[in-house]
């Protein structure tokens, strides 16, 4: 804060002497304008002062002039000697110091001149000073176009000087006689005065610099301490602001609320910090129970992910077991088509070889309470396959149920996943207003986005796997459903066969005592045999679609079973990322129900921040 300190004050300073140097320019500006002025309205001052006193100086020599020309009007004496009389008294005419008077002729020629008598009835209409200038068609110009004489300036001779020096002149014309009479003097004098002049308003322009400069700077130190109390108060809050920011960027949230007594906008950051703090707080807050809430609920979908592998691995092995006896009774089913197809060959054989069918009763009925004991052993087995089958579809439903519990964790997940998306969002949100102090907040609300949206997709990825179990199940439900129905129908046959091997023992078992009515009955004998024939062949074929159907149920099973190891290594997963979100969240420390210690202000001029950013 030290550096900003010093750029505030570098600031101050450079704005401050910017404006008094801005002021004391103008002013000295101003001042040597003004200066320029009044010199230039002296030096006018005097010129007029100067062009009046010569003007009626003329005027004198002009009466004198009259003066004679009214003697001669009067006859008091004669033209030539009135000339004479006024030429002389305007030579003899002085004024001031040095001042003289002379006459010139309309047409150039020297009438009377005091200084230059031998220059007199010479023509000075071509003479020139040394600038060049026609000093006497000048005066003649000046006194002839204007109403009331002129004036004219030309370089002239002074004594005690070695150049030339500017003079003024006055001139006016005598028109009775064509007189033009003159007066001039040097205007080095003005110069002079207005020189004098110009010295005595800089020195006073100095002194007032100085005192100007004198109260400039003065000022200036006095705003360079004010400069410096003002800097030193606004660096204070800002270090103080500053250390509230490190320690909330420091994972630090239970440091204590700025002061907010301040009106300016100091109160507006302050109160603006606090909410942050505040709203960071909650929020850290509500991501810690999340995380918890998240973990807690992992943990049942694994033990429930647990269980239903454990079921799916039973099933498999039922079933299993459910293939091999499948797979035995339609063995046995062969065993037993093989062994009617050898009866209706004997008894074909006996029908063709009558006379030795009494020899062969006692083999036959051997052979009949075989094939009476291998039926009952086939009821027996097909009441176990309809057992194992109705248990089977029990066992599937159970499993769709399962799968439908799943569905609904699953969802529960995915609203937690969202939820933490959500408050990693404005987590995010709450750091970038919180600058370059939070930074460090906003990798870990991107990381915490991250792990929402790995489990957001990991739960997509449980919900297909679900569906496909589901899907599955279903399929074996209905394949299940389906070998139970043709199960009963063969129970059924099995039954009708039993019922016809009992009647066949019964026969067999009369058969010795009426030995006679076998021939009669053997064409009878050979139909049943081969309709009881092809109910076995029948019975085989049942057994082996039932083993087939078994099979597939079987690898269904393990499919399901995969998928809920998958479904079981994916909660495990997302049990380690909420671990992973609970470390990074108890990083921070935070007073829960934590409030701001705001100081009591009208919520219209500084309303409260919203929560969500």
């Amino acid at each position: 804060m030290k550096k900003f300190k010093y750029k505030m004050l570098l600031a101050f300073g450079s704005v401050l002497f910017l404006a008094f140097a801005g002021m004391g320019s103008y002013n000295l500006y101003t001042n040597y304008q003004h200066n320029q002025q009044q010199v230039e309205s002296y030096r006018t001052n005097q010129l007029e002062a100067f062009d009046l006193r010569i003007k009626n100086e003329v005027n004198t020599a002009m009466s004198l002039l009259q003066s004679a020309y009214s003697q001669y009007k009067l006859g008091e004496m004669s033209e030539p000697e009135a000339k004479e009389l006024g030429r002389n008294l305007v030579k003899e005419l002085r004024y001031g110091a040095s001042g003289y008077f002379w006459i010139d002729g309309t047409d150039g020629e020297l009438i009377a001149h005091p200084m230059l008598p031998e220059k007199e009835g010479s023509n000075r209409l071509d003479i020139q000073d040394p600038e060049g200038t026609y000093l006497v068609q000048n005066i003649v110009s000046a006194a002839t176009e204007g109403e009331s004489g002129g004036f004219s300036e030309y370089m002239w001779e002074k004594p005690g000087e070695e150049n030339p020096v500017a003079k003024r002149a006055y001139s006016e014309l005598f028109k009775p006689w064509n007189y033009i009479v003159s007066t001039g003097n040097y205007t080095d004098e003005i110069d002079a005065l207005t020189a004098q002049k110009a010295d005595e308003y800089n020195q006073k322009m100095k002194r007032d610099m100085l005192i100007g400069g004198g109260i400039v700077g003065v000022l200036l130190l006095l705003s360079a301490v004010i400069a410096l109390l003002f800097s030193n108060r606004i660096s204070r809050k800002l270090t103080e602001m500053t250390e509230h920011v490190n320690q909330v960027a420091n994972k630090n949230l239970e440091v204590e609320d700025l002061s907010t007594r301040s009106q300016d906008e100091f109160g507006d950051l302050s109160r603006a910090i606090n909410q942050m703090t505040m709203n960071l707080r909650h929020m850290i807050g509500n991501v810690s129970d999340a995380s918890k809430h998240l973990s807690q609920q992992s943990e049942e979908l694994t033990h429930s992910a647990d269980e239903v592998k454990q079921g799916s691995n039973q099933i498999v092995h039922t079933m299993e077991e459910l293939s091999t006896g499948v797979e035995s009774q339609a063995d046995y089913s062969t065993s037993l088509a093989e062994s009617t197809d050898k009866l209706v060959h004997r008894i074909q054989h006996a029908q063709e070889m009558g006379g030795s069918v009494y020899d062969h009763s006692t083999q036959v009925m051997q052979m009949s309470q075989e094939g009476r004991t291998m039926m009952k052993q086939s009821v027996e087995q097909m009441h176990a396959i309809d057992e194992i089958v109705k248990s089977s579809v029990t066992k599937v439903k159970g499993l769709d149920a399962q799968t439908k519990e799943i569905t609904k964790i699953s969802s529960v997940i995915k609203d937690i996943a969202e939820q933490t998306n959500l408050l990693s969002l404005n987590a995010a949100i709450e750091a970038a207003r919180a600058g370059e102090s939070g930074r460090g907040f906003a990798v870990v609300a991107e990381e915490v986005r991250k792990l929402a949206d790995q489990v957001a997709h990991s739960v997509v990825d449980i919900n297909q796997i679900v569906a496909n179990i589901r899907e599955e199940s279903t399929y074996v439900s209905d394949s299940l459903t389906t070998g139970y129905e043709e199960v009963n129908k063969g129970t059924q046959q099995i039954n009708a066969t039993e019922e016809r091997f009992e009647s066949i023992h019964t026969s067999v078992s009369g058969m010795v005592d009426q030995i006679q009515q076998i021939s009669a009955n053997l064409t009878e004998i050979t139909e049943e045999s081969s309709e009881m024939n092809q109910s076995i062949a029948g019975i085989a074929a049942l057994s082996e679609e039932s083993a087939a159907g078994v099979q597939q149920v079987t690898a269904s099973a393990q499919q399901s079973n995969s998928a809920m190891e998958e479904i079981s290594i994916s909660t495990k997963k997302l049990s380690e990322l909420s671990e992973d979100l609970n470390s990074q969240v108890n990083e921070f420390h935070w007073k829960e129900d934590a409030e701001p210690e705001h100081e009591e202000k009208p919520a219209e001029e500084h309303p409260p921040i919203d929560k969500a950013g």
